[in-house]
C-alpha cells in the first residue's frame, strides 16, 4: 500500500505529502521509567491520560529492567500490568524498547564480558614482588604546572590566550608551587594541549585535579584525546560542580593506530567564574576493564619472544570490576588496575620486563559501552529478552534500541568475521529485526535513525568504530520505521530515509522547547513518508506535552 501511495503522489508530490502529513497517524511520547517503583506507575498512568486528551495514540516505553525480566519480582509484573491496562483502556499503543545497543545495559547486564573492547598490544609490564604490574613509556610533561613564564606553561604545545584566559596561579594549587587557572572566557575556549609521542594500541590512564569557583559552565569542562587524523580517542564530560574544592577526575584511552596523541584539558565555550587544573598525569592503565571472552584473547610475551602460559607462569588474569561498578552492565571511569599474580614456579623472574596483549573496554563520554556484535552470545541474550518483553506487554509494536554506538569492529571476534563495521552493524540489525518479527509477528518495528543515517553517524572516523559505518543502512529493510532525531540535518536526513522508502516519525522537543517541533514539522510537511511525531524528553519533563501536540498535529 505504501508503494502505491508513493506512486500516486509522484505527479502532485507536495499536495499528497501535505495530505499524508495531516493524518499524523503516529502521535507518540517517550517514557523512560522504572516500573519497580509504585510512584512511577501512578505517574505513567497520569501521563497516559494526559496524552490521550492531547491526541497521542502511542508510547515508546523503556525501563532497564526489560533487560533482566527473569530477575524481577511478582510486584514488578503487577505494576507493568496496571500500566498496560491503562494504555489498553485509553487506546494507546505500547512500543517497548528492546535490543538496546550503544549504552550500558542490554546484554551487558547479563554478561559484562561481552563488551566491545579495544586491542592493547605489547603493553609494558614488569615483575616485582610476585606480580606483574603495568609500567608506562609515556609521560605528561609539566603536568603539575610548576614551570611557567609569562603565564605560558613549558612542555605544553598549545594554550588558549595566555594571560587573558589561562594563567599561572601560585595562590591556588593542589600541590607544589602552582596550577593553571582559567577565567574571563566570555564564550571563548580555555584549553591547554600537549602532544605525546606514543606507541600504537597502548592503554593509558589520564588523571587530573580540578577546583572551581562560581564557574558557570561546568558541563563544558572536559578532557579530550585526539589521535591520527583527529580520531577521537577520549571525550569525557566530568561531573564538575560550579563551586567545588580540589577533586580528582579520571579517564582512559587507547592510542589506536596513532604514534602521536594530542591531550586537551580545559573548557569549550566557557562562561563566568574560575576553574583550576593541577597535577595532571598519564600512566599505563594496566588491566583496568580487562575483557576475557573467546573473541578477546590474552597473552604474555617476554622480550626474547618467550610465550608465557596462564596457569603455569601466572594465575588467571581478570579484572573483577569490569562491567560491575556500580552494578552489572555498568563500567566506571577508573578503579585501581589489578596486577597479574605470578605462579610460584613461574619462568618470569623478579625485575623482568614483559609485553602483555589483551582487550579492554573503553567507555565513551557518559556510559557509552556497546556489546560485541560478532559474539553469538550477545544475540542469544537479546533474543531471550525480546521474547520476555513481548510476553509481558503484548505490544502494538517494538522499538529497537541501537543508538549512538561508539565502538564496533575492534575485538578479535569482529576482526576475524571479515566484515567491515558497517556490515557488522547491518547484520546485527537484521538479527534484531528478525527477533522482533518472530516474537511479535503482527507488530510494527521501529528504530532510531542515527546509526543508519549518512548525515548523522553512518560515516567514517566515528568515535572508536574500527572503520567506516557507510552503508550500515542496508541492514534496515523498508518496512522498518525510522524514528528520525537528526534535527541539525533534518532536511537531508528526512529526504534520505524517504528515498529508502522507510516510514518516518520525527522525534522532537528534546528538552529544548517547542520551537524545535515547529521547525521539524515545517521541514517534514513535503516528505511523504513522515507519519507522525514523538514528544521526546530525557529529563522526564512533560510540561510541554500538550503544547507539543498543538504544534505537531493541531490538537
Amino acid at each position: 500500500m505504501r508503494r502505491l501511495f508513493l506512486l500516486a503522489c509522484l505527479p502532485l508530490f507536495a499536495s499528497c505529502a501535505r495530505a499524508q502529513n495531516a493524518k499524523m497517524t503516529h502521535r507518540w511520547f517517550y517514557l523512560q521509567t522504572n516500573f519497580l517503583t509504585d510512584a512511577n506507575v501512578t505517574h505513567a498512568q497520569d501521563l497516559l491520560k494526559r496524552a490521550k486528551a492531547a491526541g497521542y495514540n502511542g508510547v515508546v516505553v523503556t525501563d532497564s529492567k526489560f533487560d533482566i525480566l527473569d530477575k524481577m519480582s511478582p510486584h514488578y509484573f503487577q505494576n507493568v500490568a496496571a500500566v498496560k491496562q491503562t494504555a489498553q483502556d485509553l487506546g494507546i499503543g505500547v512500543y517497548p524498547v528492546v535490543c538496546t545497543i550503544g549504552y550500558e545495559g542490554g546484554a551487558l547486564y547479563q554478561d559484562p564480558q561481552l563488551a566491545e573492547a579495544q586491542s592493547v598490544q605489547n603493553a609494558p609490564f614488569a615483575a616485582h614482588d610476585g606480580v606483574l604490574s603495568a609500567t608506562s613509556e609515556v609521560e605528561l610533561q609539566n603536568g603539575d604546572f610548576e614551570q611557567a613564564q609569562n603565564d605560558q606553561f613549558k612542555g605544553w604545545s598549545y594554550q588558549d590566550a595566555p594571560g587573558k584566559i589561562t594563567f599561572f596561579d601560585t595562590n591556588e594549587k593542589h600541590g607544589g608551587a602552582g596550577s593553571i587557572r582559567m577565567q574571563s572566557f566570555e564564550g571563548a575556549n580555555g584549553r591547554i594541549v600537549q602532544t605525546l609521542t606514543t606507541k600504537p594500541h597502548q592503554w593509558l590512564h589520564l588523571s587530573v585535579w580540578v577546583k572551581t569557583q562560581d564557574f558557570e559552565t561546568p558541563n563544558e569542562a572536559r578532557g579530550l584525546a585526539l589521535g591520527q587524523n583527529d580520531k577521537v580517542l577520549a571525550w569525557v564530560r566530568w561531573h564538575i560542580e560550579r563551586t567545588q574544592g580540589w577533586t580528582r577526575y579520571d579517564t582512559t584511552f587507547n592510542t589506536g593506530d596513532s604514534a602521536q596523541v594530542r591531550v586537551y584539558l580545559g573548557v569549550w565555550g566557557g562562561r563566568g567564574g574560575q576553574i583550576w587544573w593541577d597535577d595532571a598525569k598519564i600512566e599505563g592503565a594496566g588491566l583496568f576493564n580487562l575483557v576475557r571472552r573467546p573473541g578477546a584473547p590474552f597473552s604474555v610475551r617476554g622480550e626474547d619472544g618467550t610465550i608465557y602460559e596462564e596457569g603455569r607462569d601466572f594465575e588467571n588474569a581478570r579484572d573483577e570490576k569490569t562491567g560491575n561498578v556500580p552494578w552489572p552492565g555498568s563500567y566506571d571511569d577508573w578503579h585501581d588496575s589489578p596486577n597479574i599474580k605470578l605462579m610460584s614456579n613461574s619462568r618470569i623472574k623478579e625485575g623482568q620486563s614483559v609485553q602483555v596483549s589483551y582487550y579492554a573496554v573503553q567507555k565513551v563520554d557518559e556510559g557509552s559501552v556497546a556489546p560485541c556484535l560478532s559474539e553469538a552470545k550477545t544475540f542469544q541474550i537479546m533474543r531471550d529478552q525480546v521474547k520476555r518483553v513481548v510476553d509481558l506487554w503484548q505490544p502494538t509494536g517494538l522499538f529497537l534500541g541501537p543508538d549512538e554506538i561508539r565502538q564496533i569492529g575492534s575485538c578479535e571476534a569482529c576482526q576475524k568475521s571479515g566484515k567491515t563495521s558497517a556490515q557488522i552493524l547491518a547484520d546485527a540489525t537484521k538479527q534484531c529485526v528478525a527477533m522482533a518479527r518472530e516474537s511479535n509477528p503482527k507488530g510494527e518495528v521501529w528504530i532510531w535513525s542515527d546509526m543508519f543515517d549518512p548525515n548523522h553517524n553512518a560515516h567514517d572516523n566515528y568515535y572508536l568504530v574500527n572503520d567506516s559505518l557507510d552503508g550500515s543502512w542496508q541492514g534496515v529493510d523498508k518496512s522498518v520505521g525510522i524514528m528520525n532525531w537528526n534535527f541539525g540535518s533534518r532536511e537531508k536526513s528526512l529526504a534520505f530515509f524517504a528515498q529508502q522508502g522507510h516510514p518516518q516519525i520525527v522525534s522532537g522537543f528534546y528538552d529544548a522547547g517547542n520551537d524545535q517541533i515547529k521547525n521539524w514539522m515545517e521541514t517534514a510537511k513535503d516528505v511523504p513518508t513522515v507519519e507522525g511525531a514523538m514528544y521526546t524528553t530525557w529529563n522526564n519533563d512533560y510540561s510541554q506535552l500538550e503544547d507539543f501536540a498543538r504544534n505537531a498535529w493541531g490538537k
